[in-house]
């Protein structure tokens, strides 16, 4: 995502000067939310179901042939969801490999609120 190339080389200077701090807060949440989707138990989790347990070849043909346009959306959803979670869990883990250079209610966020092991 675009995002991860834009915090590949660090923390951008701008992201820690006038709003920047709101930006990161949110940034921090949004990550937060998306990891605990990962973390939800495979059973009430169907998008990560869905990509730890794939069908099988005969299954998917016959599934992609029968699928209707609802199924499609919702394999769409399943998918994005993933998708968006992996980069989300990318993203927390360049925030806190910079965590030195954050303002300290960013890190505080990062630790107290959500119990993220730096």
């Amino acid at each position: 995502s675009m995002l991860n190339s834009v915090f590949y080389k660090g923390i951008p200077p701008a992201f820690l000067e006038g709003d920047g701090d709101q930006f990161l807060l949110s940034l921090v949440d949004y990550c937060a939310r998306h990891l605990v989707f990962l973390g939800t138990p495979e059973g009430a989790n169907t998008a990560l179901r869905r990509q730890k347990s794939p069908l099988s070849a005969a299954n998917l043909s016959t599934y992609l042939a029968t699928r209707s346009r609802l199924d499609e959306v919702q394999d769409s959803v399943y998918d994005e969801s993933y998708k968006t979670a992996v980069a989300a869990a990318s993203l927390s883990r360049y925030l806190c490999a910079n965590s030195s250079d954050l303002p300290a209610s960013i890190v505080s966020r990062m630790l107290e609120v959500h119990d993220w092991p730096l």
